[in-house]
């Protein structure tokens, strides 16, 4: 087998387990298919949108039947999607990778925040909300224009712009 056919093999699995549990409500199955979601999106030989995937289904199966491993999904997600923005070389993959990924981080921050407060664990929540402000503010940050290329071509202008920036600080 292929060494990034594996992930296929891990996820399918889920899947069929899933539906399994789904007919016959067994436990066990449940537990089987949400443990194959998890290994696939550790699987750090597949693709992180790949891994992003099996998080998401993860997430959703677990908030469904409301079970431990919640918490634990809504982690691996928002550190997978750090992962994957963060690999984009510019701000134009950066942006296509965040879009592409068919996974919203704000949703994913929020709930797994809202997941946290609900079980009482305020600093896991904050840790979370955080997380996801701070790929935020990286992502903000890089839309800046440099004010050295700026003051080359307009030195009034850029001391304008410094001004602006250190009064927003």
């Amino acid at each position: 087998m292929d060494i990034s056919d594996r992930w296929y093999a891990l996820n399918n699995p889920a899947e069929a387990l899933q539906k399994r549990f789904e007919q016959r409500r067994d436990q066990a199955n449940l537990m089987k298919s949400m443990s194959s979601y998890k290994t696939a999106a550790a699987y750090s030989v597949s693709s992180l949108s790949d891994r992003l995937s099996a998080s998401k289904k993860w997430i959703a199966l677990a908030r469904k039947y409301d079970t431990w491993s919640l918490a634990y999904a809504y982690s691996t997600a928002l550190y997978l999607l750090n992962r994957s923005v963060l690999q984009a070389s510019n701000i134009r993959d950066r942006h296509v990778r965040l879009i592409s990924t068919g996974v919203s981080g704000k949703e994913i921050a929020v709930e797994a925040a809202s997941h946290a407060i609900g079980t009482c664990r305020l600093r896991s929540a904050i840790e979370m909300l955080e997380q996801w402000r701070g790929l935020m503010f990286y992502q903000l940050g890089n839309y800046r224009t440099p004010s050295d290329d700026l003051e080359a071509v307009n030195k009034v202008l850029s001391d304008r712009l410094r001004e602006l920036n250190v009064a927003m600080e």
